[in-house]
Order: C-alpha cells, then structure tokens, then sequence
C-alpha cells in the first residue's frame, strides 16, 4: 500500500500514542478514514522503523552516485565498433563490447544518436537494363495504339522468393549504423526456396500460386509445382514454368 506522507505521519502518531500497539494504530486508521482496510502491520512497522533510523518517515535517500556505464569510454567503444564493417547488431556489440544489451541500446539512442536499419534485398541493374525497358514500354504502347494489342490482354506479373534454408532473415533483423549504409552482399541463388507468384489483370488479380523451387543459374529447375497450376495459371504463362 502507498501512503501518502501526512498518513504516515499519523500513523506513527496512533502507534505511539497508544503504547506502541500496531492493532490500536489500525482501528485509528479505520476510525478516521471511515474504511474497513487499514495498513498491513509490516508497513507501520517499516514506517516505525524510518523514523527511529532516519529520523523521517520519508524514503531515505541512497548514498553514493548513481551506478552508470554510459562513460565516456564504453561510448568510444561502442562508437569505434560501429565504423568498423560489418555493420553489427545489438547482440554482437554486447559480446564485443562486455556491456549488456540493454546499456548498448541506451548507449546506441541517447549518446551516440544512431538508428537501427533493416536489411533489404535488391537486385542488381546492369546499365542495359534502363534501356531495355524503355524499349519494351514504347513497343507496348505502339501495339496498343495500332491496335495490334488489347489493353485486356496485357498481364504484369510479379514473384517474391523465400529461402526455406534460412539464409535471409531480414524481418527481425536489424544493425545499428551512424548513417544509411549501402553495403553489397552477394548471396548465391542456388538454395531451395518458395516462390510466390501472382499476376494482375485489367479485371482480376490471377493466383496467388506456391510454387517450391531449386534456384540453380541460369534455369530455373521447378521441385514440385501444385496440381492445379494449369487451371491457375493462363496459358501464355506454362512456358515459364
């Protein structure tokens, strides 16, 4: 129970008042505050105690200074660590460093003023592929002007790739950095994953489709594609597979 500090007070005035007796000191609370609870006995007690220690019925204050290790020197630390690459986490800085996880974060936040990134997974342009899409954009659009085309049967059609190995975690994980890094991590494709793959037409969205692969350059070589992927799929589309 947290009392107030002129409660206290009285209450010490009951206890002693009434021959240092807990139970006198209870019913006076009752008394005066019109309640059927009153303070456990350890709590008078613990107050009682205060007072003939400290001379106070308040919270003694705590003698020496406060324990820190933000110093001076655990933030050159951890601030040489983070202009070292590989960027690191949380967790790799404290065994580096010797400092508990929670102190690098305050460190990383309060004193350092770094941010956590996110790893994000991007394919690598070639200089040809600007002009290849270009081309391919003003083909498209001439077909369709000419009417060699229909904008009904256009599909654009994506894919996202999941490494079943674990290879990439990039959702829980983050690395602390000054500024946005741009490192380049090159990762062979050669691992078994789940390809999602999903098409939008000018009426409909076609899929979404699981597709588990074996990513081996340069084909693509399907393990196991469901039984209704040719219903799925349009026709235009099996020759992918």
């Amino acid at each position: 129970m947290s009392l107030q500090q002129d409660v206290k007070v009285k209450l010490l005035y009951w206890y002693i008042e009434n021959g240092r007796s807990v139970v006198s000191a209870q019913r006076a609370f009752k008394v005066d505050y019109k309640t059927m609870k009153a303070p456990a006995r350890n709590t008078i007690m613990i107050i009682v105690e205060k007072m003939e220690e400290g001379g106070t019925v308040g919270n003694r204050k705590r003698k020496g200074p406060k324990k820190t290790v933000r110093t001076h020197e655990n933030i050159q630390k951890i601030k040489k660590k983070l202009a070292d690459p590989p960027h690191r986490a949380t967790r790799r800085l404290s065994a580096e460093t010797a400092i508990s996880r929670s102190s690098v974060k305050r460190i990383l936040n309060d004193a350092i003023g770094a941010f956590p990134y996110k790893i994000q997974m991007q394919q690598k342009q070639r200089e040809s592929n600007q002009k290849k899409r270009v081309q391919f954009a003003t083909y498209i659009s001439k077909m369709i002007e000419e009417k060699l085309l229909k904008i009904t049967e256009v599909h654009g059609s994506d894919e996202a790739n999941f490494h079943l190995s674990g290879h990439v975690n990039k959702q829980n994980m983050r690395f602390w950095a000054l500024e946005k890094p741009e490192p380049i991590a090159q990762r062979p494709l050669s691992t078994e994953q789940l390809v999602v793959w999903c098409a939008v037409a000018h009426d409909r969205i076609i899929g979404r489709t699981f597709l588990k692969m074996r990513m081996v350059k340069p084909v693509r070589k399907p393990v196991e594609i469901p039984g209704n992927a040719e219903k799925i799929l349009p026709s235009q589309y099996q020759e992918t597979w």
